[in-house]
């Protein structure tokens, strides 16, 4: 998987290049570059800017939440039944989405990790390629 994301007003890059994902952080103008590499291909990728953490899904059907400002610790790892086609997060960074290819969409409270689990909140049998939140 290769993509680019731009975030926060384009002032950060997220790039995902199979199993490595560089995140561009501009500060006064100023760019700072955080690698991380996992042992697995990476099928989805998002930022959290204000959590200060990247979240991501990979071929082995887990999800990772990665707080890039210590060292890259996975704070979060969670298994899933099947592999995430797309990651998506709501602009408060209170909730991710995450399709599988099925159409299923599941849904995370990133406020109460804890206790939190992915909750099916739309299914259906048709092939899901991308997800946009509204408002």
């Amino acid at each position: 998987m290769f993509d680019v994301q731009c975030f926060g007003n384009n002032s950060n890059l997220l790039l995902v290049n199979n199993e490595e994902i560089y995140l561009f952080n501009k500060i006064n103008n100023e760019y700072s570059v955080y690698q991380f590499k996992h042992s697995c291909e990476i099928t989805s990728a998002i930022f959290l800017e204000h959590k200060h953490l990247i979240a991501f899904t990979d071929l082995n059907k887990f999800f990772y939440l990665v707080d890039y400002e210590s060292n890259n610790n996975i704070t979060v790892k969670k298994s899933f039944q099947k592999k995430a086609a797309k990651l998506l997060a709501k602009r408060d960074e209170s909730t991710i989405l995450l399709g599988d290819k099925t159409g299923d969409v599941y849904s995370l409270d990133l406020n109460d990790l804890s206790n939190s689990e992915f909750k099916l909140i739309m299914g259906h049998l048709s092939m899901l390629t991308d997800m946009v939140f509204s408002l």
